[in-house]
Formats: C-alpha cells, structure tokens, sequence
C-alpha cells in the first residue's frame, strides 16, 4: 500500500487465541485494534462505542458482524471467521440489505474438510473401522479383507460445489475418483476441475450414480430439507454413502434414520446434525454403518483464518474485488 495512503481502521472481535496479533504480524502497516470479548457475543459498553464510530473494517466472529453490520456508521467491509453465513442471514433485510461487502473465510477451512472426506471415505472401503474391532477383541481374520474397492472405480457426488465443495472434489481426483457436482446454476466450462457438474434438478440422477454423496450445502431456504423425505431412496442402485460436512439442515433426521433402516443408503458419515450436540437418545448412535463426528471437519485455526483476512485487506486496499463475498440475496 502506498504510503500517502491512510490504511483502514480495522477492529477485530474474535474468540480465537491471538487472531489479532497474528494479523498484526502479517500485516504491519495495517491500523489494527484489538477488542476481547467480556463474554461470548458481548463486549464492553465502552468499545462498542468505538466500533460503533470508527470501524471501517471488521474482521470477527459471526455474531460481532450480525450486530454491527447495520449500526457501524463507517463500516466498508466485515470479513468473517466463521464458513457459514445463516447466523446473520435471521438478521438482514432482503429489501434493504447492508451497504457493507462481507466476506466469509471459506478457503481457511477448505483443505481441512477435503482431507476429513477423503481421510474417512479411504477408511471406509479399506474397512480401517472394523480391524480396529478386530485388533482389540485379538481376531486375526485376513480374508475378509482381502477384497476393498479401488478409488479409482468410485464416483462422488457433491452436493454444492463451491470453495470447499471443490476442494474436497481435487483431493478425491487425485486419487482417481470420479467427482460430480451440483450447483445452482449449469456450469459448462470444459476447464472447470470436477469431471461433471449437474444442477438441483438433476439431484436424483446424483444419488443414482455415485457411490459417495458428500453434502457441503449451507442453510438457505432452498437447501433445508432438500434430502428430507424419501429422495434417498434413489441411492438404492449403488448403496451410497452419504456424508455431510455442510448443514443438518439438509435432513431430518427422521428421513435419515429411515433411509438407513431401509437400507436405501450404505451408511453414513455425519460431522452435523439438525441439533447441536447430537442428543444421546439420538438412534444415529447405534447404527454400525453410520460415524459421528462433533462438528470438527473444519476447525478454525488462527493462522489459516488469518490468511483468508489478509488476502482480502490487500485486495480491499487496492480497490480489488474481494474473495468469498456473500450474496445477501441467495443467502450464503
């Protein structure tokens, strides 16, 4: 940044450990101050009043921005440190969204997720799990697993294939699977990096065709419940696995249970859930087929997060077009 040029106010909010200093050591020259939380979602009365007259830029957690993206008088942009969106989304006006850009870390947690999918769809199908069993009851059973399916004879489907959900596909092509993915709109570039990309209404030609179906859909009106119902029974044909890193959002889990019990799907991986935790009445415990996991496939981590706000100052600063922008009107 030239030096006759004033750099930004910046104030960040976060419950991470060190986000700001951090972001300090990154960004020199940048004018960075530093709020703690008092608890989580408050702060001060007396450093609310700054951000309140003076923030230009807010690089915070989700509910920080939902509170001041509308009531910040000099605010220009607020760059998140959480993936998801629907936390604000409650709060904004469609007729009069903020004239605030937002920016969300998407690409922070991107190789995170993609080696949580990959990591565990290779567990599955060289049945890792059950010579785990195997090794504490000391069974020595060689030959039933003896016969795992290659990658390369898999296809995956991803359902929203945007930042993560394309990163997860590269790192499921590396190893010779074959990716498709959904997107809200036809996606014809022949230099776009999954083998196939299909549309919403083609989600049943999806479940039909891949033995994985990864989820990496947000919570918007057009994706709750998507999966709801009886839809999965398309997955009968090649027994899917159905993992989702996105949103519970898209299944309840009464249609989950009843696609496991019915066996329309070979399973599950689920890192999300409707409700947070996953209550221990919940049924899901007690499938053999089926791996919870606490909401951890992309755990924000303060270097990563970091990365994904400076790339955007340098941009903001320059006047560039900022990455990871959301759409106020698709909601996410």
């Amino acid at each position: 940044m030239a030096g006759s040029v004033r750099a930004p106010v910046v104030f960040v909010i976060s419950s991470l450990n060190e986000l700001a200093v951090v972001a300090r050591k990154c960004l020199p020259a940048a004018n960075i101050t530093s709020i703690t939380p008092v608890q989580p979602g408050e702060i001060s009365h007396q450093d609310e009043k700054k951000v309140l007259h003076s923030a230009e830029v807010l690089f915070a957690d989700l509910p920080f921005i939902s509170k001041y993206i509308y009531k910040a008088e000099k605010l220009k942009w607020a760059h998140s440190t959480w993936a998801g969106v629907e936390t604000i989304m409650r709060h904004i006006d469609i007729e009069k969204p903020p004239r605030v850009f937002l920016s969300q870390g998407g690409t922070a947690f991107t190789d995170l997720m993609a080696e949580y999918v990959l990591g565990y769809i290779l567990a599955k199908e060289k049945n890792i799990f059950g010579m785990y069993e195997d090794q504490k009851n000391k069974v020595w059973e060689p030959e039933e697993y003896k016969n795992p399916r290659l990658l390369s004879n898999l296809r995956l489907g991803i359902l929203g294939a945007g930042q993560i959900g394309t990163r997860i596909g590269t790192f499921c092509k590396a190893v010779g699977m074959e990716v498709w993915g959904m997107t809200r709109e036809a996606r014809n570039n022949p230099d776009l990096p999954l083998d196939v990309y299909k549309t919403t209404k083609d989600l049943p030609e999806i479940l039909q065709n891949c033995d994985y179906i990864c989820s990496v859909l947000p919570t918007t009106p057009d994706t709750k419940d998507l999966l709801s119902g009886d839809i999965l029974k398309h997955c009968m044909k090649k027994k899917s696995v159905f993992i989702n890193v996105g949103r519970g959002t898209v299944i309840n889990e009464d249609s989950l249970v009843t696609a496991l019990r019915n066996e329309w799907i070979g399973g599950a991986i689920l890192d999300v859930f409707n409700t947070e935790p996953l209550s221990v009445d919940s049924p899901l415990w007690s499938f053999r087929n089926v791996i919870i996991t606490p909401h951890i496939s992309g755990p924000c981590q303060t270097r990563l997060v970091v990365q994904t706000f400076v790339e955007n100052y340098n941009k903001f600063v320059n006047n560039e077009t900022l990455g990871g922008l959301v759409d106020w009107n698709g909601g996410y």
